[in-house]
């Protein structure tokens, strides 16, 4: 935390364009976060192995208005939002591009989640931190049809995006609907097999 922390008291004093109310709120911020272990008069709740300014909303607040600057230094930063993830990895966040672009976390039709990288930045404890088996569909790291096609299913659909159908959301409506030769899709057809040999 406190590598940010710098950087933040370093742009203050050297971007002139910064906002004087939004400097004066960062300088008050930044001065209560001077290192990992010191967050004082914010009340904040820690979160498994979290240190403290880790879990403190103020830090988020930091975290948050620098994180489209372009002179953001990265993870030390995006930390302090990472650890809010829910326990199955979606994150609400107001601005996700930077962390997206940095693979921390990924937008889906679900919201945002964190990917395996986003992840590994968790705390120990955290129950998003969790490694994902390859057996459990995970939004932050499948492949997933961005949209669901209105007509039938096909066998192409579930080869296309075989997490989704057969270990994910999609699996219930690919069990309901059966190929031309009478097989529920998340079975293995012979017919369908000979049609595309």
């Amino acid at each position: 935390m406190s590598r940010y922390t710098d950087f933040i008291a370093a742009r203050i004093t050297q971007d002139t364009d910064i906002p004087a109310p939004v400097a004066v709120a960062l300088r008050s911020l930044a001065a209560m976060h001077a290192g990992p272990d010191e967050c004082t008069g914010c009340g904040h709740t820690t979160h498994g192995g979290t240190t403290p300014a880790e879990a403190c909303e103020q830090a988020h607040e930091i975290a948050a208005i620098w994180a489209d600057h372009p002179d953001y230094p990265g993870e030390p930063a995006h930390r302090a939002l990472l650890v809010q993830a829910e326990a199955d990895g979606r994150l609400h966040v107001a601005s996700y591009a930077p962390m997206a672009a940095a693979d921390l976390v990924r937008q889906t039709t679900q919201g945002v989640y964190l990917t395996p990288h986003g992840r590994s930045l968790l705390p120990e404890g955290h129950p998003a931190r969790k490694q994902v088996s390859p057996l459990v569909w995970d939004w932050g790291r499948d492949p997933y049809p961005h949209d669901e096609p209105e007509e039938l299913l096909t066998k192409g659909d579930i080869r296309q995006y075989p997490a989704y159908y057969i270990l994910g959301p999609g699996r219930e409506r690919a069990e309901a609907t059966r190929c031309p030769h009478d097989y529920c899709l998340t079975d293995s057809c012979p017919g369908c097999d000979a049609d595309d040999e």
